[in-house]
Formats: C-alpha cells, structure tokens, sequence
C-alpha cells in the first residue's frame, strides 16, 4: 500500500462495491456509533494482514482459525453522514477465502468465530454473514456453511471465550492450530484480563488489539474494580494512578501481555497511533505475533497508515460518493 489511490480503493471497496452494497442491505440494522473516518485504519489493517497470515501459517501445516470478540452486526453507519461500510467479520470472511494458484487450493480460515452481546445485532450479523457465504461460495467454488463453518455466539465474549476454546483445543488433538484474535472492544472495561490470560493459553495466536489508552486513563479513577480489567503488573508500576507517558503505559500493557505466552511472541513497539480530526489520539492498533515475517509486514503497512490522516480519508470518502471532484476530473475541464 505504497501510493495514496490505494487507500481510496479499500474504502471504495467497503463501502460502495456491489459487495458492500449487498451485504449490508441484508439487514435493516446498523452500528451507527463508534464508527469514524479514522475507523477505516482498523479495516485496511485486517485485510492487510490476513492473507499473509494465511499464506504463512498454512505453508507449515497449520489449520486457521479467526475469532473477533466485538463482531456488531457486520455494518456500520460513518457518523454523521450517510454512509455505510462493512464492519470487521465481514472484512475476514471476504479475505480469509483466496485462491493460491500455485497449490490448486483455496487458503482459508478452517473457523471464523464471531462474538457479540447485542441479540438485535447479532440477528443481523447473521442475514450478512448467510449473503456474504453466498458470494464467496461462488466466487471461490467453497461450500461454507453457517454453523460448520462461521459460528454466530451472542453474549459477554468473556463467557463466550470458554466455547471457542473447548472447540479449537479439539482441533489442536489432530492438527497444528493457529488463531487470529480481532479484539476491538468498545471500551477497556469489555474485555476482562482473564480472557487474556485463557485466549493465549492456546498454542499459536496472533492478536490485532485496538488499544484505547486515552479512554483506559480517563475511566480508571472512576473504575471500582480496575484488576479485573488491567494487567497486575501495569497497576503495580502505575501506583494506582496511571500518571505515566503514553509510551510507557503502552509498553507495561504489551509486555504483560507478553507476560502470559509460554512461547516467543513479537509485538509492533508504539502501535499503529490513531487520531481524529483534532490530532487527538484515540487508541493504537497493537499486534502480537509468533511470525517475524509477519513483524516486518506490519513495520510496512503501519507507516503507510499513520501517514494517512483523517481529512485524507473525508477527501476520498467525498470523491467517491461524488461529493468532490477528483484531481483527474479538473483536469478534463
């Protein structure tokens, strides 16, 4: 993703192609908060990164599965305008599913585990995910099937967890597994430390984190019980307080996580920053890997996306819904 009309291509993609279009008009219902021009980064990011990962960790003989722990309902309104995209599982479905020419075989994920807590949501998850297999299954000569293949679990992911374990530690009894963890929570307090410390007690993970440390910080005074959600060791060197640099905090975060893997595990130093309109930052997209190759990928894609600033997305968002004319379109004139 080297030139900038690539990045106009992935938003086009997501938000006007005849995929996105059929898929979210699937359903009625939209996630129509949290969702931002700056947002598209956590997208272009998982599809940046899933075929690599794919190509990588079945080359060695590893069956793949995929979990995301905040799923919503596979749409989402840009706010303040009338726009609309495709949410994160629907993102992993249409990537996890490739052809690789030289294998005369399709890589993809063996499971795609997707959580919410919202029934209204996860209804509509599924009319998007039943239309979405509906595309690959013919785009890609697949024959997924809801159930077998994409399961739907809605409640606390931190409860949820428990099943996708039990399910992928059966697998790991005949086949080398490897996981891909999505974890995009809406605020820290979502996710438990605990599910932490179960999620990586499998034997190869991957994780990309949306790490909100602004938020984590204003929340945690007010936060009667911050052990169940933060890493020990963070509360321990913050003095109860969390007065410390980004930069530090983000470290104590990763290392602990680190902390909780038997095995080596890299991870991006800083994480990928993301900033509103204000320059403001909001959270940073962290990933964990046991793949150096995977490491140097995400040097790559993490400099191209923190050059890209939010009034770049607006100016592309504007030209493909017509709302400004291209550089191209000036010229002709």
């Amino acid at each position: 993703m080297s030139k900038k009309k690539e990045v106009r291509s992935y938003l086009e993609y997501y938000t006007k192609s005849e995929d996105s279009t059929q898929i979210v008009a699937s359903s009625g219902t939209l996630n129509n908060e949290g969702f931002n021009l700056w947002s598209f980064k956590k997208l272009i990011f998982l599809e940046y990164y899933v075929p690599p990962y794919l190509n990588i960790l079945s080359s060695k003989g590893y069956t793949c599965f995929f979990i995301d722990f905040f799923s919503s309902c596979g749409a989402n309104q840009i706010e303040n305008q009338e726009i609309t995209t495709i949410g994160s599982p629907i993102v992993s479905l249409l990537k996890g599913v490739f052809h690789v020419k030289s294998r005369g075989t399709n890589n993809r994920f063996k499971k795609w585990f997707f959580i919410d807590k919202d029934e209204k949501f996860c209804t509509a998850l599924k009319e998007r995910v039943l239309t979405t297999l509906e595309i690959i299954n013919k785009r890609n000569n697949e024959n997924l099937k809801m159930g077998t293949d994409v399961e739907i679990l809605c409640g606390d992911c931190n409860e949820k967890i428990d099943s996708v374990i039990t399910q992928i530690n059966k697998e790991a009894e005949l086949h080398k597994i490897a996981v891909l963890a999505f974890i995009d929570p809406y605020k820290f307090t979502n996710i438990e430390w605990a599910t932490w410390d179960k999620l990586l007690k499998l034997r190869y993970v991957d994780i990309i984190f949306t790490f909100p440390i602004s938020t984590i910080k204003r929340g945690f005074s007010q936060c009667k019980n911050p052990e169940k959600y933060l890493p020990p060791s963070l509360i321990a060197s913050c003095d109860h307080d969390l007065k410390v640099p980004d930069e530090e905090f983000e470290r104590l975060y990763a290392q602990d996580i680190v902390n909780l893997v038997q095995r080596g595990i890299h991870y991006y130093k800083g994480g990928i920053k993301i900033k509103n309109t204000l320059n403001g930052e909001l959270y940073r997209i962290e990933l964990f890997t046991h793949s150096g190759p995977a490491m140097k990928l995400t040097s790559g894609i993490a400099n191209e996306l923190e050059k890209i600033k939010p009034h770049d997305i607006k100016a592309y968002i504007e030209q493909i819904f017509g709302k400004l004319k291209s550089l191209d379109e000036f010229k002709k004139e």
